[in-house]
């Protein structure tokens, strides 16, 4: 082998280090972000107040391949969640934002599985207990393959009760 040679496959040997470090450490960020975005939403809610987020994804819509919505309701906790999710929530495979979503509040700490998936058309889940969360928050999810206009939806609300809190 030449020097020439020797030098371009030094280079790229380098190269090829630093772009897999990046995308490691890109995807530890990305997995740590949402969780405290998510809890620090639901821990603002005033008490006697209800308030959601709601994103829409779509992998082939009528003008766009890939397309996200996230309406935060201009509140401002919610608008961190949304800025979350419009960098990266997938539009391929909604389900996943789903997954990602319950496993924060359900603290596991695992990526949502890649190569498969369960199918869900129609899902509402409450957590009425979420490790991070305050004791009188309730947070629920609601997830719909085609609910606003055809498009899969995620609507995550969080509700803080008043001294009337409802004991276990």
């Amino acid at each position: 082998m030449c020097r020439r040679h020797k030098k371009q496959l030094y280079t790229l040997s380098v190269f090829l280090f630093l772009f897999l470090t990046a995308c490691t450490v890109k995807k530890q960020q990305v997995k740590s972000e949402l969780c405290p975005l998510l809890k620090n939403f639901a821990n603002s809610i005033p008490v006697g107040e209800t308030k959601q987020i709601v994103l829409e994804t779509c992998w082939e819509c009528e003008n766009s391949l890939l397309w996200k919505k996230c309406e935060s309701f201009e509140y401002e906790p919610a608008q961190a969640v949304c800025a979350y999710f419009l960098e990266y929530a997938r539009t391929e495979r909604p389900q996943y934002n789903l997954d990602k979503t319950i496993a924060c509040l359900a603290e596991e700490d695992r990526e949502p599985v890649k190569n498969a998936w369960i199918v869900m058309h129609d899902v509402e889940l409450v957590f009425s207990s979420v490790n991070g969360v305050q004791d009188d928050v309730g947070i629920s999810l609601e997830f719909d393959d085609a609910k606003h206009q055809g498009v899969p939806t995620l609507i995550i609300s969080a509700q803080h009760f008043n001294e009337n809190w409802p004991d276990e």
